[in-house]
């Protein structure tokens, strides 16, 4: 799989997730594509398309349709990036370990990923695409609920 981005006038007007066919990956097409049309950056919509490679990467292996996503393959996805190695060379601003096959995605890079992930599947359910709640949706914590607002300091989050 590879990511295809179309320039026009030096800016990215299309971006495309090819799948290992050499045919567009649809639902992710048309995500990338109201990412584009809704106002976002089209660096933002570049960011997605190599996300959701990578989640398209793991459903491949795992042999099973993007649709059929739930919770507990999100935990799943989570130890499968946290276990792949990047394929080039990378900037190592952040913390990031090596493996047995180089350097891992770092821990926001797999930050990142998820994100792309709710999102996609935010919108792959107001598309009418799939059915249900989001499978990266936390459940509400009633705990927290119960918890008392913390302490806020005078001047707020100001800062020096």
């Amino acid at each position: 799989m590879h990511v295809q981005a179309v320039k026009t006038g030096g800016i990215v007007s299309s971006v495309v997730l090819v799948g290992p066919d050499g045919e567009p990956v649809p639902p992710v097409t048309r995500f990338l594509r109201y990412v584009l049309d809704s106002g976002r950056s089209p660096n933002t919509a570049l960011a997605y398309g190599y996300d959701l490679r990578l989640v398209f990467e793991f459903f491949a292996e795992r042999g099973i349709d993007w649709r059929e996503f739930r919770p507990s393959l999100a935990l799943e996805l989570l130890g499968w990036l946290r276990r792949r190695p990047v394929r080039g060379p990378a900037q190592r601003l952040g913390l990031s370990s090596v493996g047995s096959g180089g350097w891992l995605l770092a821990p926001a890079s797999v930050a990142r990923v998820l994100a792309a992930v709710w999102s996609f599947y935010d919108w792959a359910i107001v598309a009418e695409l799939v059915t249900g709640e989001n499978p990266m949706r936390r459940p509400r914590d009633v705990a927290l609920a119960m918890v008392a607002e913390r302490h806020r300091p005078f001047m707020g989050n100001a800062s020096r």
